[in-house]
């Protein structure tokens, strides 16, 4: 299935990030995406996905320049817990998460993200720490990733 046009396929930076918050979701856990308004009430995982560099890999057109279609990136995951009222839930969440994102490649599809595809997918870093001002356990969690604008996907030119 080809996007309307290009910027919808150069606009993954929220495409990315709702994909992976809705494998969060289903399960089980309440997510935040960067620029979120809601209420945010313990415990919850808050979603930040950065891109990164270009790839190198060119794709042609034939009436335009050619466009990058592959990036690296980062996405980083924040477990926030309330040590009196959730703590205990802290170390759960977090191995959930993992759980959930080791399977996530087999996850991703055309049917969550249509136009892009994720090549690689690797936890880098896990970083706890704890709020003493506000009683929060929190820890951040960093993913990297290759991604790529899926070959049928570009509009006809």
């Amino acid at each position: 299935m080809s996007a309307p046009d290009l910027q919808t396929l150069f606009h993954f930076e929220d495409a990315i990030e709702n994909c992976l918050a809705s494998i969060l979701t289903a399960g089980g856990l309440t997510v935040h995406k960067q620029q979120s308004t809601d209420q945010l009430a313990t415990p919850f995982v808050a979603l930040q996905f950065t891109p990164g560099r270009a790839t190198q890999r060119l794709k042609c057109f034939t009436s335009t320049a050619p466009r990058y279609d592959a990036w690296e990136g980062s996405l980083r995951v924040e477990i926030v817990t309330e040590r009196k009222k959730n703590g205990a839930n802290h170390a759960v969440i977090r191995a959930t998460i993992r759980n959930l994102f080791y399977d996530a490649q087999a996850q991703i599809t055309t049917d969550n993200l249509p136009w892009h595809a994720v090549t690689k997918f690797y936890e880098t870093s896990t970083s706890p720490t704890v709020s003493h001002e506000d009683n929060f356990d929190v820890s951040s969690m960093t993913w990297a990733m290759e991604f790529q604008i899926r070959s049928t996907a570009w509009p006809i030119s």
